[in-house]
């Protein structure tokens, strides 16, 4: 796989500076779009930790050709989606069979298969369709990362697409929402649990798919990965210092080595931004405009973009306003400087971070998950600018300045969202001393510590140990035959009745039946709660009804939860609906 670098250059991906002992593992066929693919696996473990990884390509070089990058010479987004989804839940199964059939007489444990974004949806669905019995019992966890990369197309793409997938219509609901088809929501859907990546975001997405819980889980940074430009030069000055505490004053010596070593003025502060080159998060209507860069630049500040480009006319058209804006001010001779770079490599950007003190995050509303720990400036003892609405964890990943007291938080907002409210408050910054400024850095560096990795993993085993607790604590079937299809007239409804049967030790008042149908007004599928009637023998009887708006045919299924809505248990499996059939005439 190759990405693009400096200068729009295509340069190999070298994967040996973060794997070791890489070498090929197994090779495969996979169909995609209707074409038997050979598949390659490579096998490796990580520098440091010794984790075991696999690396996945088509023999052709076609479907994993450039990171992140889909159309002209390359393949799909849903070619390469259903390349990578295929060939990862081939080589999963390959892996447990192995394990299943060589467990030397111990218990065979199911794996925990964990699928991120769009572009794994598919593996979610896979396994109700191929999976081998002995992995019945796996759990499916789905993460969303975004709020609109999720693969949304209109239904007549996304039919096409799902089509070409081979999903079969009883799971295609699955996808759909809204007058469109969602990738996403698929994986969502027919995961074992989900998450989001801020309670900012679940709160605003789950919504996308009305019934189904989501937690939200952070994203979390290897702080020593990060900051380890930072780090080096830090310790290099005290080797004896703490890391997690140091003293201002040491931050402002680490600081000013860190610039000279970056070819910058050492006694002039930086303020940067470094991602995706694109409108929603550049900055360049609030933060980043003409006017304040180069105010800032008059000021004797250090305005520093890196700024990837991306594909497409918006990303180049913002890179070619900035070139011109550079070009303007070079000819100026301010006493500071504007930097631009429209491609950076990781290496280069963890250099920036160590030398920043001042980073730009001004993401549009509705646009930024968690992005913060891609660019953790805390940990690097940098201050963040945010936009004066709530996005993100870029607010609540540490606390709010406090002007009056030097050292009191790490993350200014301005008063509002026009330019001139940006530019005051990085002169409130900037105007700081020295030293007060070194201390709010200080603060920066200890309250970086929730951005740890550690947590965020403790906390993906929490809930995956909850929603293992969970299974088989519930069983829930329907009163009806699956072949039993309810005829009524117009106006009429259908009693559903449920039968569910609880593991000893699940709480009766936490448990939560509900029917999904999509004999809604729109025809969406929709849940409706069922309602506790008696009980016979060991079978708790739940009923409700539906209601259908109109002539049609309509479908039915049900699901249980035993902990009011963490985790469920559908009846039956995909596909086995009961039938609703609304006509005017008599069959």
């Amino acid at each position: 796989m190759c990405s693009r670098g400096g200068k729009d250059r295509i340069e190999p991906l070298d994967w040996s500076r973060v794997i070791k002992n890489i070498k090929e593992y197994t090779r495969f066929e996979v169909t995609v779009a209707g074409k038997r693919v050979e598949t390659i696996v490579y096998s490796g473990e990580t520098i440091g930790e010794g984790i075991r990884v696999f690396l996945i390509r088509d023999s052709a070089n076609y479907y994993v050709r450039l990171l992140y990058y889909f159309g002209g010479e390359y393949t799909s987004w849903e070619d390469f989606s259903e390349f990578f989804s295929r060939a990862a839940f081939r080589l999963i199964v390959m892996e447990e069979e192995r394990t299943f059939r060589n467990n030397d007489g111990m218990e065979y444990i199911p794996p925990i298969v964990h699928t991120n974004e769009a572009q794994t949806a598919l593996v979610n669905v896979l396994r109700f369709i191929e999976t081998p019995e002995f992995m019945n019992e796996a759990l499916f966890w789905f993460t969303t990362h975004t709020y609109g990369n999720r693969g949304i197309f209109s239904r007549e793409d996304g039919m096409r697409i799902l089509n070409g997938w081979g999903v079969p219509d009883s799971m295609k609901w699955w996808f759909m929402r809204a007058g469109v088809v969602d990738i996403s929501s698929g994986g969502i859907r027919s995961a074992d649990g989900v998450n989001g990546v801020s309670e900012l975001q679940v709160e605003e997405v789950k919504g996308y798919d009305e019934g189904v819980p989501m937690v939200s889980i952070t994203n979390g940074d290897d702080r020593s990965h990060t900051a380890a430009e930072f780090r080096k030069v830090f310790q290099g000055s005290f080797p004896d210092a703490d890391l997690d505490y140091p003293e201002p004053w040491q931050i402002l010596v680490a600081k000013r080595m860190a610039k000279v070593k970056f070819g910058l003025n050492p006694y002039q502060p930086v303020i940067s931004y470094s991602g995706r080159l694109v409108d929603e998060k550049a900055g360049r209507k609030r933060a980043f405009t003409d006017d304040n860069i180069e105010a800032l630049v008059k000021m004797g500040v250090q305005v520093i973009i890196f700024g990837n480009v991306q594909p497409g006319e918006g990303s180049r058209r913002i890179y070619t306003g900035l070139k011109e804006l550079l070009s303007r001010l070079n000819v100026k001779n301010y006493p500071g400087k504007f930097i631009l770079s429209g491609r950076f490599t990781i290496e280069e950007q963890i250099a920036l971070l160590a030398v920043t003190d001042i980073q730009v995050q001004d993401s549009d509303r509705g646009t930024e998950a968690a992005g913060y720990t891609e660019a953790d400036i805390s940990a690097n003892g940098g201050l963040v600018l945010g936009p004066p609405y709530k996005e993100g964890i870029i607010q609540a990943q540490g606390e709010m300045i406090n002007f009056a007291i030097p050292g009191d938080g790490n993350t200014a907002i301005p008063a509002n969202p026009k330019p001139d409210s940006y530019l005051a408050v990085l002169k409130r910054l900037i105007k700081q001393k020295p030293l007060d400024l070194a201390k709010y850095q200080a603060t920066s560096v200890r309250l970086s510590r929730i951005l740890e990795a550690d947590l965020t993993a403790a906390e993906y085993l929490r809930q995956w140990d909850e929603a293992l607790k969970s299974e088989g604590g519930i069983a829930i079937e329907d009163s009806r035959a699956l072949n039993d299809v309810v005829t009524l007239r117009p106006g009429e409804s259908c009693q559903v009745t449920a039968l569910v049967r609880l593991k000893s030790g699940v709480p009766l008042e936490e448990v939560l039946v509900q029917v999904w149908t999509n004999a809604t007004e729109n025809g969406n599928w929709a849940p409706k709660n069922m309602h506790l009637e008696t009980k016979e023998g060991d079978k708790y009887i739940y009923k409700c009804t539906i209601s259908p708006p109109r002539s049609g045919v309509f479908e039915y299924t049900l699901r249980a939860s035993p902990d009011f809505g963490k985790s469920w248990q559908w009846a039956g499996k995909p596909g086995e609906n009961r039938v609703i059939r609304v006509t005017e005439h008599d069959q």
